[in-house]
């Protein structure tokens, strides 16, 4: 399966695009429509890097695409689209490192069949690690909540 536009919009929506580095929330580099450029703080060396909305939206496609791959291998069971695009937007903000079946509890329930424990298991994941504190970011219950409300809502092809 590939991302659909459903899934390039909520990720460019709960990312906004930043055409030079900043720090995300967990204070890690970041760029574009938040692809990481490194896990520590924006350097002096990483403020000369200004980017085109362009190079953005190919890093985005790039960046997509390896999470597509990736999905498509851990993935066991059928899904629909919205499903696909949902843990796309969820597996572009968190990394595929997440995606260990024993440790991601969405991924191995997924796979057990079991998609409608799916939603609530992927609204979890909506903190980050502040200043050495686990916190719980409104933004990220947000955009929880938007995947979990694509990923339990029917494709259209599945509506008989």
């Amino acid at each position: 399966m590939i991302a659909s536009t459903n899934a390039i919009s909520l990720i460019k929506d709960s990312e906004s695009v930043s055409l030079v580095p900043y720090n995300c929330p967990a204070g890690h580099a970041t760029i574009g429509y938040g692809h990481l450029l490194h896990r520590r703080p924006v350097t002096s060396d990483d403020e000369r890097i200004t980017w085109s909305l362009e190079h953005a939206d190919n890093v985005l496609k790039l960046d997509i695409t390896v999470i597509e791959r990736e999905l498509n291998k851990k993935i066991k069971v059928p899904v629909n689209q919205n499903q696909f695009d949902a843990i796309v937007s969820w597996t572009f903000n968190l990394g595929i490192g997440r995606l260990v079946e024993g440790k991601c509890s969405w991924l191995r329930e997924l796979n057990r069949g079991n998609y409608s424990a799916v939603p609530e298991l992927l609204k979890r994941w909506n903190k980050a690690t502040m200043n050495g504190v686990l916190t719980e970011l409104p933004g990220l219950t947000k955009r929880r909540a938007e995947e979990a409300k694509l990923f339990a809502k029917p494709y259209p092809e599945e509506i008989v």
